[in-house]
């Protein structure tokens, strides 16, 4: 945990083996997703603690967090799809919910400004599939060339 303004270590948070990226969350939470440990860490912001391990039994390519349905999108490469997990308010924890197909290799994730729509890179289909977020629907994969990575919308 690094303090942006003077950019010192605030505090070292240990978590799962193997950790690839930190992705930020919009309910004070940070996602680590942990590649060999085949997880992800879910950090409190407040308390720099892990307050959940999620497993996942495959490597996660990313994490997103979709804000307005309160959901955890987990990228799956190596079986072409994303795994989505709802929060639980009762025991405040992510629940397992389904996956969907994307594509092979699917990477990356980005949500439409208002959130009805998502895209996701399909690293080795060399695609970008649109997805309907209400029913976790594949509408269509727009060809882009090889190996797409991260995705960025500018609004």
């Amino acid at each position: 945990v690094i303090n942006p303004t003077t950019k010192a270590i605030i505090a070292t948070v240990p978590v799962g083996h193997e950790p690839v990226a930190a992705w930020v969350g919009y309910d004070n939470r940070m996602y680590v997703d942990n590649g060999e440990g085949k997880s992800v860490s879910v950090i409190d912001v407040n308390t720099n603690a892990v307050v959940q391990t999620i497993g996942l039994g495959f490597m996660p390519g990313s994490v997103a967090h979709h804000k307005t349905k309160n959901e955890l999108w987990v990228t799956d490469p190596e079986n072409g799809k994303v795994h989505y997990w709802t929060w639980n308010v009762g025991n405040s924890m992510w629940e397992y919910g389904n996956s969907f197909n994307t594509g092979d290799g699917a990477h990356a994730i980005a949500f439409s400004r208002d959130g009805t729509t998502a895209y996701v890179t399909n690293q080795m289909a060399g695609t970008v599939s649109v997805i309907q977020v209400n029913g976790h629907l594949k509408v269509k994969d727009i060809s882009v060339g090889p190996k797409p990575n991260g995705i960025v919308l500018k609004y």
